[in-house]
Order: structure tokens, then sequence, then C-alpha cells
């Protein structure tokens, strides 16, 4: 069993998806009745995952699966009552028809385990499918989709499909883009629920030119990279479960300058980027400033590591030079920056950890 804080740079609030019904006009409102103060959970049977809302802060409840502790149970809730976790598939494999129960010494719930599944994503088409029980109602979300969430309808074989070209119920559309992620939602009357998560891949990475670094993201899951500079192969690495490789990890140091051409590709994507002019030239901590050079017009993102609350500037070179002026204290601090480029690649640079 692993808890799911790795993941959650692609999860965001399951709790408020799994009432999203509660907007439906017309429709069955499953979770109508739910209110934010009381408890509830999802169940995601395609990662093995099961997370909970709203029970007792600080205490602790126990999940059973037909009437069995699953591994670890109970498992501790945090100062808002919720916690999250995953499961190994080889120690628990959440099936449809699962009679799930969540319970701490104040509330216990029960959630079926409905026959949603997800089929697929088409970034082109603007389409989500699946499967699901013929009839029931079935809620398509976007994390961040402005109102372009919607209910379909299992056919009389399973099949459901959204088109997010065409306006849903809550008035919106949506064109689908990488890095879009969002849900699928079955919930019971009461607010629990079944849930898919969906997620476009967007495979990006980012260079450092003075560490000779590389970073790669959103790749394809524990496959692996092959990196190319100027056109010649350097070597092929794998990626971890999500995608991502960090060529620290591996004790790896690339040569490259101003000028380099990187591609960093799978069996699926390949991404390319030329490594820009982007320099530090000094930093003054007395007046706070950070002084680089870059190319005219550039866009430059500064910031500072390891102080709360986050500090980051954007700035402009004209005439080649950037100043990116910090009214915060800097002794101790890294000071990054970075240019991205249209393609969402970025060249870093960052100078000694005194600064």
């Amino acid at each position: 069993m692993a808890a799911t804080t790795a993941r959650a740079r692609y999860l965001t609030l399951a709790f408020a998806l799994s009432l999203a019904f509660a907007f439906l006009p017309g429709v069955a409102n499953p979770a109508a009745e739910a209110q934010e103060s009381e408890a509830v959970f999802s169940v995601d049977p395609s990662t093995e995952r099961i997370w909970a809302h709203n029970y007792t802060p600080d205490s602790s409840a126990t999940v059973t699966i037909n009437g069995a502790a699953v591994p670890g149970s109970p498992f501790a809730t945090d100062e808002w009552g919720n916690f999250d976790v995953t499961f190994d598939p080889g120690e628990l494999d959440i099936v449809a028809g699962d009679y799930v129960v969540v319970a701490d010494a104040a509330t216990s719930r029960d959630h079926t385990v409905t026959a949603l599944t997800l089929g697929g994503v088409d970034v082109d088409t603007n389409e989500v499918w699946g499967t699901a029980a013929a009839g029931t109602p079935v809620r398509v979300d976007l994390n961040w989709g402005g109102g372009a969430g919607r209910t379909v309808t299992a056919d009389g074989s399973g099949s459901w499909l959204t088109d997010f070209d065409v306006v849903g119920e809550d008035g919106g559309t949506h064109d689908l883009m990488p890095g879009d992620e969002g849900h699928a939602t079955q919930c019971d009357g009461d607010g629990d629920c079944t849930e898919m998560y969906w997620r476009i891949a967007n495979p990006t990475f980012s260079v450092a030119v003075d560490h000779g670094s590389i970073w790669a993201n959103d790749f394809t899951p524990s496959g692996s990279i092959t990196i190319t500079i100027d056109s010649s192969e350097i070597g092929t690495w794998p990626t971890d479960e999500w995608g991502n490789f960090d060529s620290n990890h591996h004790g790896l140091t690339f040569e490259f300058g101003v000028g380099s051409t990187i591609d960093v590709f799978d069996s699926v994507t390949l991404k390319s980027h030329t490594v820009t002019n982007l320099a530090i030239t000094s930093v003054d901590e007395a007046n706070n400033t950070v002084y680089g050079t870059a190319d005219d017009g550039d866009d430059i993102g500064v910031w500072v590591h390891d102080h709360e609350p986050f500090a980051s500037l954007n700035v402009t070179a004209v005439g080649g030079v950037w100043t990116a002026d910090f009214l915060v204290p800097s002794l101790g601090h890294h000071v990054f920056i970075l240019h991205q480029d249209a393609a969402n690649h970025r060249v870093g640079m960052d100078p000694s950890p005194s600064v």
C-alpha cells in the first residue's frame, strides 16, 4: 500500500467533483442531500484508490470491502477528517459490485462500486468515453473546465460518450488540450461515488545549462526516453511511474550550450528544444536584485527557492538584459531563472547555493 501524496499534482478536489450532481437540473441528484460537513468517500477501481472527506478530524477510519478489512485499515485522518490511500493491485483488487464501508466512531457510510469504466480521451475530437450499466447516468467533469461539465447516459449496450464541442447542461464547451484532466463519476443517493480519473498527457522537458541537467515530465509512465543533443544520440533511460525523468537521479551531466538542439522522445512523443541565450550575470543581495542576459524580448521567470511565501517575478529582457528586484531577504536562498518557449520547454540557470 502506498499513500497518494506523490500523485497529488495530478489529483484535485475529488470531494467537489463527487458532489457535482447537486448542480444538474432535471437529473437524478445523488448528492443533493449531502452537505459539505457530511462525511463522504469515493472509490476508483482502476487505480485501487479510496479517499474520504469530513470524517472525525485527527482520528482514524476503518475500510471494509465485502465485510473484510482492507490491508492497512484503519487509516489516520488529517486535521480536516480526510484520508487518501492507494493500494498495490497485488494486495487489493477493487471491482464492480464490491460493497465498501468507510466508518469511524461517529459515522458509517457505504457504497457499492458501479460498473463505470473509462475507455479513453481524444484530444483531437474532444471526446471522452467509457462504459457503465445500461441506462445509468455518468457525470463527466473537467478539473478546470469553466462550466463544461455534463451528464451523459450509458446506452443499451452500456457505452457512454461525451463530446466537449457540444454545449453541456452546465452551459459550456471545452477544447481539450494536453494537460487537461478530469473525472467520470457515478454517485449513489447520499453522495458516495465510484470515480475514474482521466488526464491528457503533456510531455515537456527542461534543461539547465550551467548544471548540464535535463528533466523530463509526463512522458510514457514506466517507459523510457531517449535523448539526443545536436542529432547525436546520448542514451536511453527509464521513466518513473508518472513518466518523469531526472538526470540528477542517475548521476548524469550532459554537455550542451546556447544554440544546442535537444530532443527527448519516447515511443509516442518527440519533443525538441533549442537552448536559449539565458544567463545570470550577478546577484545583488543588498538590493534584493538579480541581473541577467537573454535575447531581446524574451520573457523570463525568476523565483526564490526555499522562501515562504513563494517569491517569483516575471520580467522581459530589454536590449539583451533583464533585472529582477526581490523585496525579500535572500541570504541562504537559491535563485533560479527560467525561460519558457512556446512548446513549454524551459532553460534555466541556478547560481551558487550560497546566494
